[in-house]
This record gives C-alpha cells, sequence and structure tokens, in this order.
C-alpha cells in the first residue's frame, strides 16, 4: 500500500456499493457488460450486486431471446435497453427485459426482485412449513426414561413420586409442543399476509407497466400532432 491507498481494484465496487470519497482502494474500472456480466469472479465494478447478476442470468437462460445468436444488429445493451424504439436485438425476450428494467429503475432490492420474479414469471408461493409437527421421538423418549424406576413394587412412595414427575414434565412437554402450534398459525397467517401484499404489488407493477406504455403512445401522439 503507498499514499494510503490499497493498490488493487475496490470490492466495493465489483457489488456497486463503494460510496467511499475517497475511496481507500485505488482502482475503480467498470465492467463493461455491467449488469448483463455473468462471470461472478469479474473484478471490475458493476451498478448491482453480484446475487442480482446471478438473478438476472436465471431470467436469461429461462427468457432468451432465439434470434440473438444469430442477429446482426444486436444491441450493446442486451438485457437492459431503455430505448422505447430500440429496433436491434436483445439477448432477452422483451417482458423480461421491462421486469429486469423496473428492478434497475426503481432500485428494488435483490431478495424483493427475486420474490416478484418467483410470483409474476414462475407463479411460486412463499414456502409455508406444516403446522402439525410431531413432537421429537428422542427427546419424548428420553423424558419417559428419566421417569422410569426399574425393580419399584408399585405403591411406593419413590413411585408415586416419580409417577408424579413424569406427569409433570409431559404435560410441560404438551404446553410446549401447544405453544409451538401456535405460534405456526400466527406464522402461516403471516405467510398469507405477505402474499397478498407481493399479489398486491405484482398488480400494482403491472398497471405501473400499462401506464408507462400509455405515456410512450401519448407522447409519440403529441410529437406527431406536433410536426403538422
Amino acid at each position: 500500500m503507498s499514499n494510503n491507498f490499497f493498490n488493487k481494484n475496490c470490492p466495493y465496487f465489483v457489488e456497486g456499493k463503494c460510496k467511499s470519497v475517497p475511496c481507500k482502494y485505488k482502482y475503480h474500472i467498470k465492467c463493461n457488460k455491467n449488469v448483463a456480466c455473468f462471470n461472478f469472479e469479474c473484478c471490475y465494478g458493476h451498478s448491482i450486486s453480484q446475487n442480482m447478476r446471478r438473478l438476472f442470468k436465471e431470467i436469461t437462460d429461462e427468457h432468451k431471446n432465439p434470434e440473438y445468436e444469430k442477429a446482426k444488429n444486436k444491441c450493446f445493451y442486451s438485457i437492459n435497453c431503455f430505448n422505447v424504439n430500440c429496433n436491434k436485438q436483445h439477448l432477452v425476450l422483451p417482458e423480461a427485459m421491462q421486469f429486469i428494467n423496473h428492478i434497475i429503475k426503481e432500485s428494488i432490492s435483490y431478495e424483493n426482485a427475486n420474490s416478484l420474479y418467483n410470483i409474476q414469471f414462475k407463479n411460486k408461493s412463499p414456502v409455508i412449513e406444516s403446522l402439525n409437527e410431531p413432537i421429537d421421538a428422542k427427546l419424548e423418549n428420553d423424558l419417559l426414561n428419566l421417569t422410569e424406576i426399574e425393580d419399584e413394587e408399585p405403591g411406593t412412595p419413590i413411585k408415586n413420586d416419580c409417577e408424579d414427575l413424569k406427569s409433570n414434565l409431559l404435560q410441560e412437554l404438551m404446553v410446549a409442543q401447544n405453544n409451538i402450534n401456535e405460534l405456526s398459525k400466527k406464522i402461516y397467517n403471516k405467510d398469507i399476509e405477505i402474499q397478498g401484499l407481493l399479489n398486491e404489488r405484482k398488480y400494482l407493477e403491472s398497471k405501473i407497466y400499462q401506464n408507462r406504455a400509455k405515456v410512450h403512445q401519448l407522447t409519440m401522439n403529441i410529437m406527431n400532432l406536433s410536426s403538422f
């Protein structure tokens, strides 16, 4: 290190997170592919995180434009072209690119972007765990073994005390199991609420897309009228 700088590429810039001025890392070289860089060992700068680039690769793999490879007029912005009048070929299909553009423009987090993608393109819902998980067999067996007294005659004080202890332990076990069930039900209800909110967000997203298309069309109409 010289002049208080590390003589290497900034690792935060790679993830699009370098906000230090000045930064202690010397080099901040932008990756030419940026959001379309699917080399996850790339040491150059990107405007989004590696996780988001992995999601974009998944989207690209699942919604690839079959005409792209043989096309001669490929757009430089292969998966995130914001030019609505672009007549060049893109790596992904229009609906997928519209989704990617929205994620980038609205600065949506990776977690929310991944959830939106699963809902909008895969019709996936949040995983809801079973509510009635059985009592752990080993735990129950260990508790029972703790209360067993071998070679004791029925009715002895020791036997009675152990039976009481056994009963109390089993009651506590059942209370704990009921608590687990109640908490699981609350988690289930929260998952349903989250699913509803995500569905509502998906609906609002579609309305935004529709209105943006309308704004574009109206703008073009106004420009055409102005040319007369």
